[in-house]
């Protein structure tokens, strides 16, 4: 399964752009399972504004950890990865999951018309959504890949990874 994610001001442009990209989410209530946010993985970055898929990339390197200051989760992002990052978005204390990718292929691609489609489902793309949660029309209408693998064993995968 894929994650098709919006992260927002801060869409490549060009491949070499994802050269000491990252991108996180952070929360405080409690760490779920981010199924395949690990090296291997696809995120799809998404503009949910424009309704278009931008890229396909690859997951190189992941965490999701609990941290008890964000300033201690900066420090160790520069201290594994060497990048500053801002931590303005994330809670004081709580939940992150951070990824570094590579871009596949820059898709740009937006919803596939379908004049024989009268199922009436919302085909719209949100900012934070699995391919798993999806119907196959969605699939089939945004030329998402049926054949991602499905890793989510409903464990919680915490820790760092790939780097």
């Amino acid at each position: 399964m894929a994650l098709l994610y919006d992260p927002g001001g801060f869409m490549p442009t060009t491949p070499d752009a994802f050269e000491g990209a990252s991108w996180m989410m952070g929360w405080n209530d409690s760490l779920w399972c981010m199924h395949d946010i690990r090296p291997g993985g696809t995120v799809y970055l998404v503009s949910v504004a424009q309704q278009r898929i931008v890229w396909e990339t690859e997951v190189v390197a992941s965490f999701a950890v609990p941290y008890e200051a964000v300033h201690d989760l900066a420090l160790e992002v520069f201290l594994r990865w060497g990048l500053a990052i801002d931590t303005g978005t994330l809670p004081p204390s709580g939940y992150c999951v951070g990824w570094k990718a590579a871009p596949r292929t820059l898709r740009s691609s937006g919803l596939e018309p379908d004049p024989e489609d009268r199922s009436g489902e919302d085909l719209a793309l949100s900012g934070f959504q699995f391919t798993a949660d999806a119907s196959p029309l969605f699939m089939r209408r945004w030329g998402l890949r049926a054949e991602e693998p499905h890793w989510c064993t409903g464990q919680v995968e915490v820790g760092w990874f790939g780097g």
